[in-house]
């Protein structure tokens, strides 16, 4: 018999955020390029009723990308929640979770989760650093949303083979069956188009009893697109109110799209997924089911190739692995067997010939033991093998198809011996479909049903949009577009190659510039959080996530670059800006989160200080920012534009052109080259209109982001050599004959700087200089502005 509803004045916790904790903020995601409704809340609308889309003051309704539901805390502390089916139908009844009642669960103290649970993603911190991002726990909850006897269940597996399909699949059946009691599921057939083109299976805990010691999956599975309306209308009509999908990062971001137009439809059906792919490639999890038997299996190989190795004269063993353009197998496979003389992954760029190649490294390795093991990931050496071989296209899913580096690298390592008349005896193995068909081993199994039986738990506790994975060793709930966002890749900075390089002794193949663009891109993704004007303050204790509010005086571009940094480390951001600057900029900033200010566009940027003043009496906690006056916003051209510029010039630049917004990008950048070599000049771009730096009066103008009026307290005039004045006339005909004649698409302030190096190269004392100027913004950001108005009014005039 089913659990009575809860009543109001059940003492147990609600499985979602409880009173006391901060108030969720939802902001627009920028990472999901869908188009879907924003959903409200409409307290008077009938149960069963859709939810109506969002609407703007028109009464139109307003698209826009999936929610980001941030709860910032104490201590630089961030959840990213995952929606709950409650966020778009209120006041749903809650019921006692039949596991209180089993006798294998209620005898466990403390079995069910606090519901403020949370767990870290980043695990070691600096001290007094912030605490970071957060996920919320995952395990069963005291209160659940479903009955029982009211969840109708379907499965369904996408994506290529992997270890442990099918064991996700018994216990997600069995889970479901023996801790909540549910009996109906359905097993849908042939990936996602088999919600609309394929039969069902009725799925069981018999039925599914011994599948676990089978490879593959018994669903079947299926690549490519599908059509999101007609499988969410199969939902419908079936009845089904949880959705549990089994697949990697396509399959989940197919699943997110899934769960926007369940949502959309103010559907009460949760989904779920589970990561898949023996590749590991999958960002923010610790490791993705299969990777474990993978693993082992490739060990299965490689051990072969050893003993074929070794059994010969100048014996080479070459093993394929698998990954894509992840090394993460074969590194793996490498460490755990220590056969490996040598590894290669797609991480890590090689080359054959020369000094330090890898032939010179093989021939050294035959002549000290006789013989060699050689692993390559199938996704290496791709740019080598396309010299002289054509791309192949791609498969169903849209990757690119892979060249084969094993058969390629065992035909060039053979036509080097025989050049040089060596004899050697080379053994080519590849283990692909071996690998990937085969059932999981015990880890696997166990890591299988951690993770099935936990995603279960977050269904019936209402949770959806969200996929299972482990973090730091414990299993959370993860909203979709965080393990869709980017891959996970090996990192050829990180103690575990080093400890990899170790081993095989190996050269590393690489020359200094790839080490140092490695460093430069793991720099690049930690920058964003921790190198930001923001991250200075915090550091300095002047702000606080979840308490400081953070408001900035902008034309928009540095505005931009701050939300994407506020919003995600937890802080309101408040940007003020003069009512003229570009409607698309407005939009973007309301869009990713912003609370907006516009400001009367005759005070121009008098206003907006104006204004901000104002913001610091009326808001709570208000800290301005201020790129005018901030000595972060130049030093960080300082350290980074600047060693930018100096390096890809190689020192040989002459000239620096830069317009005068902030001053942060003239004054810093012309600091640094002048420290590497005092006679470049400095050159600082500024509008006809308002000639400030050149000693004139403030005037009005159009070029957005230069010429705020004043001169910044940031802009180190001392080093400035020269100031050229451009109009708006000549800064928009710069930018659009970069778009027509050079391809890219820039903004007013871009044109604004080609049209000053134009007067600058046109002197006959800049003959063989060598000139560099950066292009701030894209053109998009300015599409209702005066530069598009000819192609705007052209396509306005188009007719059928």
């Amino acid at each position: 018999m089913a659990p009575p509803p809860a009543s109001p004045a059940d003492s147990a916790p609600d499985p979602r955020p409880t009173a006391s904790a901060p108030v969720p903020i939802t902001v627009p995601s920028p990472r999901d390029h869908a188009h879907h409704h924003h959903l409200v809340d409409r307290r008077d609308t009938p149960r069963g009723r859709a939810w109506e889309p969002e609407r703007n003051r028109r009464g139109e309704a307003m698209d826009g990308a999936a929610a980001v539901k941030l709860v910032p805390g104490e201590a630089g502390y961030v959840l990213e929640d995952v929606p709950h089916v409650s966020d778009y139908l209120p006041d749903l009844p809650t019921y006692s979770n039949p596991l209180q009642d089993n006798p294998a669960y209620s005898v466990v103290k403390q079995y069910f989760v606090n519901p403020d649970d949370t767990v870290c993603q980043k695990i070691v911190v600096h001290k007094d650093g912030p605490r970071g991002n957060h996920f919320r726990r995952a395990g069963p909850r005291q209160k659940v949303y479903f009955e029982p006897d009211e969840v109708h269940a379907c499965i369904v597996t996408c994506g290529g083979l992997c270890p442990g399909l099918n064991t996700v699949i018994r216990e997600i059946v069995c889970g479901l069956s023996d801790m909540y009691g549910v009996t109906k599921i359905l097993g849908i057939q042939g990936g996602y188009r088999g919600f609309y083109a394929r039969n069902t299976i009725t799925l069981t805990p018999k039925s599914v009893n011994d599948i676990h010691k089978r490879g593959g999956t018994i669903l079947g599975s299926s690549r490519g697109g599908h059509d999101t309306v007609k499988i969410v209308d199969s939902i419908q009509d079936r009845d089904i109110n949880q959705v549990y999908v089994i697949g990697g990062d396509g399959t989940q971001r197919g699943a997110g799209v899934i769960f926007e137009e369940v949502r959309r439809r103010g559907l009460k059906v949760s989904v779920a997924g589970i990561p898949k792919t023996i590749d590991n490639d999958i960002p923010v999890i610790d490791k993705s089911f299969g990777f474990d038997t993978a693993v082992e299996e490739a060990q299965r190989a490689i051990n072969a190739a050893h003993v074929e190795a070794v059994s010969a004269e100048n014996g080479i063993g070459l093993v394929k692995l698998m990954g894509r353009h992840s090394g993460f197998i074969a590194h793996y496979a490498t460490l755990a067997s220590r056969d490996v003389d040598c590894c290669l992954i797609p991480e890590s760029p090689f080359y054959l010939e020369g000094e330090g190649g890898l032939f010179r490294y093989i021939e050294k390795r035959l002549k000290d033991n006789g013989h060699m093991v050689i692993v390559v990931a199938e996704g290496a050496g791709q740019k080598l093998i396309a010299e002289t071989m054509q791309s192949i296209g791609k498969d169903a899913s849209g990757n690119e198809l892979l060249l084969d580096v094993g058969l390629w690298l065992s035909q060039k390592i053979n036509e080097h011996f025989k050049k040089n008349k060596m004899t050697i005896n080379l053994k080519y193995i590849d283990p692909t479909y071996m690998i990937r068909a085969i059932p999981s081993n015990a880890s696997d199994n166990v890591y299988c049903t951690l993770l099935a039986h936990s995603v279960v738990h977050g269904a019936m506790a209402g949770y959806t949009g969200f996929t299972i994975g482990q973090v730091n060793g414990r299993h959370c709930y993860i909203p979709f577009y965080r393990i869709t966002e980017k891959q996970n890749r090996v990192s050829i900075t990180d103690r575990m190659w080093a400890r990899l390089l170790s081993s095989t002794n190996q050269p590393s193949f690489l020359c200094n510039k790839v080490v140092e663009e490695a460093k430069k891109e793991h720099e690049r993704a930690t920058r964003l959080l921790d190198g930001s004007p923001s991250h200075r303050e915090e550091e300095r204790g002047l702000i606080s996530p979840g308490t400081t509010t953070l408001v900035e005086p902008t034309s928009g571009n540095l505005g931009l670059g701050l939300v994407l940094v506020a919003l995600r480390k937890g802080y309101r951001f408040v940007a003020v800006m003069p009512g003229q600057y570009s409607l698309d900029k407005q939009i973007l900033l309301t869009y990713m989160g912003a609370e907006l200010y516009v400001t009367d566009p005759s005070l121009g940027f008098p206003g907006i200080t104006a204004k901000v003043e104002e913001l610091k009496k009326e808001l709570p906690n208000v800290h301005v920012l201020d790129q005018f006056s901030n000595r972060a916003n130049p030093e960080a051209h300082v350290r980074w534009t600047g060693p930018e510029i100096w390096k890809d010039t190689a020192g040989k630049v002459d000239v620096f052109v830069a317009g005068s917004g902030s001053g942060g990008t003239v004054s810093g950048v012309g600091k640094y080259l002048k420290t590497q070599n005092p006679s470049v000049k400095v050159i600082c771009v500024e509008p006809a209109e308002s000639p400030v730096v050149s000693g004139g009066e403030p005037g009005s103008h159009k070029i957005q982001g230069i010429g705020p009026g004043f001169i910044p307290e940031v802009l180190d005039t001392s080093v400035i050599d020269e100031a050229v004045t451009v109009t708006t006339e000549e800064a928009m005909a710069g930018a659009r004959r970069l778009a027509r004649e050079e391809g890219l698409l820039v903004g007013i302030s871009s044109g604004a700087n080609l049209a000053a190096c134009l007067k600058v190269a046109a002197r006959e004392e800049s003959k063989g200089k060598m000139i560099v100027t950066v292009f701030p913004s894209g053109g998009e950001r300015y599409m209702t502005s005066d530069l598009f108005a000819a192609a705007r009014e052209e396509c306005i005039a188009m007719t059928f």
